[in-house]
């Protein structure tokens, strides 16, 4: 309810995203969808209004260009569509990839308010220098380099105003129109849209907290304290708060940037092996992974040290999908399809119903032209996204975590091999799968896994008398009840009872003609034209009534 009433708050702001897509040439997928009539556009919307010049470009291209002509909350959803290879192409995450976020600066004066504000100190009393141009400037927020009276250079990363408002609105709108368009779009459905939009909008949320992230930045600098190749900036938590965050500020050569770092006589070797090893540290001991990785965010130090930048957004890792990873990883390695495929349906990521001929056909598609290469030899990105591709197609249950590591992974890869052409992530990722399916099966692991099932199992023995009790006396007093969830009863409803309303209308207009042609055969009473009145009259209201009736079934879209 609470996401209707903000929807239909922001009425103008929905119109204006559906004028947008329809402009971009996607108009049919608001009357598939039935969101045109629920918004009251009218339902056969159809793509004539595109510009020429838009209608020419590829239809991934146009839909780029539609997020980012929607503003800053959906240049975020292009770039979070950008990692769900199981929802679109690779045509269109590709083009997501494109997307930059990177927008306009807001004032200098906007920024030192805002500063100001939530730290309660002037700028000038907190910082002896404090940059009037931002070093960089995204969507949520933009970062301005300056000095503490220490002499301590820091980046001061400071929320644009006025941006939770506006993403606040724009995803209540879009949870809203998810929920209408799974309802009546199939392949909305099928892709668990609502589901996908609302692991969106946890996302953003969760990036507009910047104490969140200080607290993952400090957490990870705690875990990699004593690895010399890695630098984790630290947090000034005393000018630190929810919109504004002050580290320590990095220089350094972006991990991309070859020539540059051949220049400084880096070791390309150690580079490619620092980056891989503090990831797969992190996926597969730390349970928490950084899951934003682009160069922007790897700068190499003079001193040889990788610092990571940018911690909004992070993955987590369970122990149920370490496992899970683990055992796909070490099933890839070996070519083993029959295992893959029987621990992705353990995992709940194949449905048990699904038709796993077909997916096991399509995944020896995939596997058989790599088998017996050597592992050195395998395109670990090509693997990935083929293994997502065959989700796409048989609707697997990818959890959004899962995704951002195949992500991860995938930057991994051709970075790893620009830096080091020797470099192959599955060379690195054996030994970490197997220490954890050998974990899986230690001593201590067992034990542990029959305490947590005992423990579970006295729960359900100690209230089972009670239980029994609560159901015999429900029995007694008949008040033992069943709810029935019925699923999709009420569209039938409503389309019965306008086939019902049109059927009853049309057996009216039959009478009225009926009647009328009578009058007219009869030849009596008043005449118009040498017509009798009566008659002719009861033409015209079952004409009007007609015309009526047959507007509405054609504007229903269903004829």
């Amino acid at each position: 309810m609470w996401t209707i009433k903000k929807t239909f708050r922001n009425l103008g702001r929905v119109r204006e995203i559906f004028s947008q897509v329809v402009y971009y040439g996607f108009g049919r997928f608001l009357d598939e969808s039935n969101l045109s009539s629920v918004i009251g556009y009218g339902k056969k919307i159809v793509t004539l209004g595109k510009a020429k010049d838009i209608e020419k470009l590829p239809e991934e291209v146009r839909f780029r260009k539609l997020l980012e002509s929607l503003g800053p909350t959906f240049v975020k959803v292009g770039q979070f569509l950008s990692t769900r290879g199981d929802i679109f192409p690779e045509k269109f995450t590709k083009e997501l990839e494109k997307l930059q976020d990177e927008v306009l600066p807001f004032k200098y004066s906007e920024a030192v308010r805002q500063v100001e504000s939530n730290l309660g100190k002037e700028v000038s009393s907190v910082f002896r220098e404090f940059s009037r141009e931002p070093v960089a400037s995204a969507s949520i927020a933009q970062v301005h380099k300056a000095v503490l009276h220490d002499g301590t250079e820091v980046a001061v990363k400071v929320k644009r105003p006025g941006i939770e408002t506006k993403i606040e609105h724009d995803l209540a709108i879009l949870i809203f129109l998810a929920g209408v368009a799974e309802k009546y779009n199939q392949e909305a459905k099928n892709i668990q849209l609502l589901e996908v939009t609302q692991e969106f909008a946890d996302q953003l949320n969760k990036e507009l907290n910047f104490v969140l992230e200080a607290n993952y930045i400090e957490k990870f600098r705690d875990y990699f304290s004593k690895n010399d190749n890695i630098f984790i900036p630290q947090v000034m938590w005393e000018y630190t708060d929810m919109d504004v965050l002050t580290m320590e500020f990095v220089k350094g050569i972006p991990i991309d940037n070859i020539k540059e770092l051949e220049e400084k006589d880096i070791d390309m070797v150690k580079l490619s092996e620092t980056g891989v090893d503090f990831y797969l540290k992190q996926v597969f001991e730390f349970g928490f992974f950084h899951a934003d990785p682009h160069p922007g965010n790897f700068l190499v130090t003079d001193k040889g040290e990788t610092a990571i930048l940018d911690f909004g957004i992070i993955g987590k890792v369970d122990r149920k999908l370490l496992e899970h990873l683990s055992a796909v990883f070490l099933g890839l390695i070996n070519f083993d399809i029959e295992s893959i495929i029987e621990e992705m349906v353990s995992f709940g990521l194949i449905d048990r119903d699904a038709d796993l001929r077909k997916i096991h056909r399509d995944m020896m598609d995939v596997i058989l032209p790599v088998y017996g290469q050597n592992i050195g030899n395998v395109d670990v990105v090509l693997l990935l996204n083929d293994i997502i591709d065959i989700g796409r197609k048989h609707y697997f249950k990818f959890p959004i975590d899962y995704l951002l590591i195949f992500k991860t992974f995938s930057f991994l890869e051709p970075t790893g091999r620009k830096l080091n052409p020797d470099f192959n992530f599955l060379n690195f990722a054996e030994p970490y799968a197997k220490k954890i399916l050998l974990k899986k099966y230690s001593p201590s692991y067992l034990f542990n896994d029959f305490r947590e099932i005992s423990s579970g199992y006295s729960d359900v023995l100690r209230r089972a008398p009670k239980d029994y009790k609560m159901l015999v006396d429900k029995l007694k007093e008949d008040d033992l009840s069943i709810n029935f969830i019925h699923r999709n009863l009420d569209v039938m409803s409503r389309e019965m009872d306008r086939s019902a309303n049109r059927l009853s209308f049309s057996i009216v207009i039959a009478a009225i003609v009926l009647s009328s042609s009578l009058f007219i055969l009869a030849d009596v009473g008043p005449k118009i034209l040498d017509i009798p009145f009566l008659g002719l009259f009861g033409f015209v209201i079952a004409s009007f009534l007609g015309l009526g009736l047959a507007i509405g079934i054609f504007k229903s879209g269903k004829l």
